[in-house]
């Protein structure tokens, strides 16, 4: 008599073996892609800042096709700001400048608005702030100031900038003022 068995398909170490090696490629996939556009977009969450850190607000934007060597105001960027001197004199002259570079890279981030203000805490550097000046094609935004008649002391000064894309960041520092 020929006895006839139902199929039971592959064994279920096999199963697991296929699903396993399936679920591990879709991760590996998930995860180039994830930072080939992340690379690509130049959007970086994590930012290296004087106190306090900077208030960033991420938007997606389109993936570059080439190299740039300047980016316009839509970019994602960082700001950094700079004294000289370093050390100053109240009634001397000062010149504060602010930098302003895509995300994670040197490329400059050029007319893009900058605003100078009083820290969220501590004293302000001064009373009354300049006006906002854009950055120039090396990213470079420059004030000429007169420090006021001030106690010696730390005094904060907050650069904020904003992209056309409504991407915003800033950047707090400190200026050791001397007698």
């Amino acid at each position: 008599m020929n006895e006839r068995r139902a199929r039971s398909g592959p064994s279920p170490a096999l199963a697991t073996t296929i699903l396993v090696l399936f679920s591990l490629a879709g991760l590996v996939g998930g995860l180039l892609t994830h930072s080939l556009v992340s690379a690509a977009s130049g959007v970086v969450r994590i930012h290296a800042t004087a106190t306090p850190a900077p208030h960033t607000i991420a938007t997606p934007h389109s993936i570059p096709t080439a190299v740039a060597t300047q980016a316009g105001p839509e970019a994602h960027f960082t700001l950094a700001l700079a004294f000289s001197p370093a050390r100053a004199v109240a009634h001397q002259p000062l010149t504060i400048s602010v930098t302003a570079s895509v995300n994670g890279t040197s490329i400059p981030v050029a007319h893009l608005l900058c605003t100078l203000s009083a820290p969220g805490n501590g004293a302000p550097l001064l009373n009354a702030w300049p006006s906002p000046t854009a950055t120039n094609a090396k990213g470079l935004a420059t004030w000429q100031i007169t420090i006021p008649g001030l106690a010696p002391g730390l005094y904060g000064v907050k650069v904020s900038a904003s992209s056309t894309d409504g991407y915003s960041a800033y950047w707090v520092d400190w200026l050791s003022v001397t007698g």
